[in-house]
């Protein structure tokens, strides 16, 4: 269901057709072909759902690669930039011209096995410690030269489009499995033998304990036993889930009538949201920068939600300064759509709920505003604007 199993193991497989044609039966053209042929047609009938889906939603079946083909307006090639970058891609355009770039790629295997710097890619050292043993024997078995195909064939693919280390984990499966054929029938000493056992029982002691390590830290464990409720656990900050956003969604869920619409505002998590919304992801516009580039005024931005029947607003403030203050194409808006807001803020906006609190590893600033039925009366009242604040914040952590 990934684009992944397109990029890497689609090829990989047509490799192993070919392959296995040239190494294990007499090989001709055609009959290679018609085999390829085959899986290829096979394969692409199971993708057929999501391409479809996705030419019926955006009119690219491979959204959101190919803009330029498939040009898209709510989705320019400046956004799919974003989403490239966080995927690591190397661009190899830079790459050739620079010996330190081409040193990087190189090293890159031994670094992302040792680094420890980030929980969600560490890889650990057992696998490249353990990987020249896949060439220590001739095998004859079909099934052996299978997996020493498919994990050279996703390595190499891997190293010339990213330097993340996550989309290097699915070919560990069958690394792992030539890694044990090569130590039970490889022809080695039996010393040797002993030895790599006794190395490679460390390193999985070793990779043990960081996952028990690395999920002490992350304690969901401490919901799963029952030791805190779902609401107190997802509520508070935890180590990879910054700026929690729960406790707006229980008032949403709660209060807000069946027919409310909510607009996000700072925040691309919905996944509790219980009422319908417009929301976008970190690499998207949001959904009220666009309407603040298109209204008029502030009025005309209250016409504009209402058209879209948006009732209520919910803003994350701490987790828009997170993502705006690291990506200038979040709140990319200046002077005349920042006076539109707050004009619109202070006129059509009511506070129903504020959720603020500061704790060991960061902090919450939710805020959920009604939409009123008419401009609020009278004077213009100073009531502090969150969304101005971080708004100012962004542009001083972007400049």
């Amino acid at each position: 269901t990934k684009y992944l199993a397109l990029v890497y193991w689609f090829p990989v497989a047509l490799l192993l057709v070919a392959w296995s044609d040239v190494r294990f039966r007499k090989f001709t053209w055609k009959a290679t072909a018609q085999e390829i042929t085959l899986f290829g047609g096979v394969s692409l009938l199971l993708l057929s759902p999501w391409l479809i889906k996705n030419w019926v939603f955006y009119g690219n079946p491979l959204f959101p690669f190919f803009p330029t083909l498939f040009p898209n307006p709510s989705f320019p090639p400046s956004q799919v930039q974003g989403l490239v970058n966080d995927a690591h891609a190397r661009h190899w355009g830079q790459i050739i011209g620079s010996p330190h770039q081409w040193v990087n790629v190189l090293v890159f295997p031994w670094q992302s096995a040792m680094d420890t710097s980030s929980l969600g890619d560490f890889v650990g050292p057992v696998f490249l410690a353990l990987a020249p043993l896949v060439w220590s024997f001739r095998p004859t078995a079909r099934s052996y030269w299978s997996l020493r195909v498919t994990f050279i064939g996703w390595w190499l693919l891997w190293s010339l489009s990213t330097s993340m280390s996550r989309l290097l984990i699915p070919v560990l499966a069958p690394l792992s499995l030539a890694i044990a054929a090569a130590l039970r029938w490889g022809q080695l000493p039996r010393l040797l033998k002993t030895l790599f056992h006794l190395v490679m029982f460390l390193f999985v002691l070793a990779n043990g304990s960081w996952i028990a390590y690395y999920y002490s830290l992350l304690g969901g464990w401490r919901s799963v036993t029952g030791g805190l409720s779902r609401s107190e656990f997802l509520s508070h900050t935890q180590q990879t889930y910054p700026s929690p956003y729960y406790s707006a969604m229980e008032y949403i869920n709660q209060h807000l009538p069946p027919t409310g619409k909510v607009l996000f505002i700072g925040e691309c998590r919905s996944y509790y949201c219980e009422r319908p919304f417009l929301a976008a992801s970190v690499f998207n516009e949001q959904p009220i920068v666009t309407l603040l580039k298109q209204a008029g005024d502030e009025t005309d931005l209250c016409r504009r939600l209402k058209a879209q029947g948006v009732t209520h607003l919910f803003l994350n403030a701490a987790e828009a300064v997170r993502l705006g203050i690291f990506n200038d194409r979040f709140f990319p808006v200046g002077e005349r759509e920042t006076r539109i807001w707050h004009g619109f803020f202070q006129r059509y906006l009511q506070e129903v709920f504020r959720d603020t609190q500061r704790d060991s590893l960061g902090y919450r600033a939710l805020y959920v505003y009604e939409i009123v039925p008419s401009p609020i009366p009278g004077e213009v009242f100073d009531v502090p604007d969150p969304l101005l604040k971080v708004l100012r914040l962004t542009r001083a952590g972007t400049g």
